[in-house]
């Protein structure tokens, strides 16, 4: 139902989004704001928490494909820990990242490069 309200939306989707998306959205934002000193409502931030959003999500719409190029005949606990466990290294690597660019503002990272600001 979420997944065709996304594509196709209707009505729902406002209450769906106002009621649980963007609340949502909003908290991790906050949360990355904590855990990185970003400013919660920036560009940068937002559509940062969307990809980490989409990397998890991605396991539950694309489920079947997953457990199939996986050679997976479920998502059982094994499965999922190791779907966390990735998408742990992937969430240090951005902060590493990031915690690189504050250190060696040279550097910089992609995304700062394309903005021009390193």
């Amino acid at each position: 139902f979420v997944l065709r309200e996304l594509s196709h939306p209707t009505a729902a989707l406002d209450r769906i989004y106002a009621g649980v998306f963007e609340p949502t959205h909003r908290r991790l934002c906050m949360i990355w704001e904590q855990a990185t000193g970003e400013p919660a409502e920036s560009e940068r931030t937002r559509l940062t928490v969307f990809t980490l959003i989409g990397q998890v999500i991605y396991f539950r719409i694309g489920r079947e494909a997953v457990m199939r190029r996986m050679g997976w005949r479920e998502i059982g606990e094994a499965e999922a820990a190791k779907v966390v466990a990735i998408a742990s290294d992937n969430l240090s690597a951005m902060l590493a990242a990031r915690n690189l660019a504050a250190r060696n503002p040279a550097a910089g990272t992609v995304a700062a490069r394309k903005e021009g600001k390193s």
